[in-house]
Parts: structure tokens; sequence; C-alpha cells
């Protein structure tokens, strides 16, 4: 018996959680911009199966406490920017990733939690 092919869902533009932190996994799909507002709360994306637009993804996420995890497949960009008061940023990048690969741009704004962005199986 063949399982039956998992079908993305699209990661909503603008996701507010107040308490409580945001988890995603399975099969996504990614929109061109996207923003994550978590305000007191941890952030856990995995994008391991995410179809990212032909542009690109941008993942915007915004915290007063809580970190960020985000796991990405090896054969995507990755690019970090923002800022954290407390909380440092621990970017795992792949060698080799070809110049038309496509690209995730992850900014992280927040006061206190950090952002860590590791590759995984995909």
């Amino acid at each position: 018996m063949n399982p039956t092919p998992a079908t993305s869902t699209e990661l909503p533009g603008l996701v507010v959680t107040p308490l409580g932190g945001l988890r995603r996994s399975g099969p996504v799909a990614l929109r061109a911009r996207t923003t994550l507002v978590t305000l007191i709360g941890g952030l856990h994306l995995d994008l391991t199966g995410a179809d990212v637009p032909p542009g690109g993804a941008r993942i915007t996420k915004v915290s007063l406490i809580g970190g960020a995890n985000v796991v990405v497949s090896p054969d995507v960009r990755v690019e970090v920017s923002g800022f954290s008061l407390v909380g440092g940023r621990d970017v795992e990048r792949v060698r080799d990733v070809p110049a038309n690969a496509p690209v995730i741009r992850i900014r992280s704004y927040g006061l206190i939690g950090g952002l860590r962005v590791r590759v995984g199986t995909g």
C-alpha cells in the first residue's frame, strides 16, 4: 500500500501568538514574506520540506522573550540578519550551495532569545 503524499500547507503571511510559542513542521509552502510575532514564547520551524518561491522567502521573527530554532534543507541558502539584546546567533552553513539555490532570508528581532539555524537531512 502506497502512502498518500503529504500536501503542503501555506505558512500565513502574519502569525501572532501573544503567549506561547509557535511550532511548524512537515511540508509547507513559504510565501515571499512572512512575519511571525511571539511576544512570550519561542519559535520552532522545520523547513526541510519547504517549497521556496522562485524569488526566495523572507521570514521576520519578532519577540520580546523567546528564541528561534529553524531547520533547513541542505540545498537552500540561508541569509540571517537582525538583533537580540540577550541571546546569540548560531548558524550552521553548508559549503558548496549552488549560487542559484533557493534563498531563505531570516530576520530575527528580540529582547531575550537567540537564533539557531541548522541544516537537516531534507
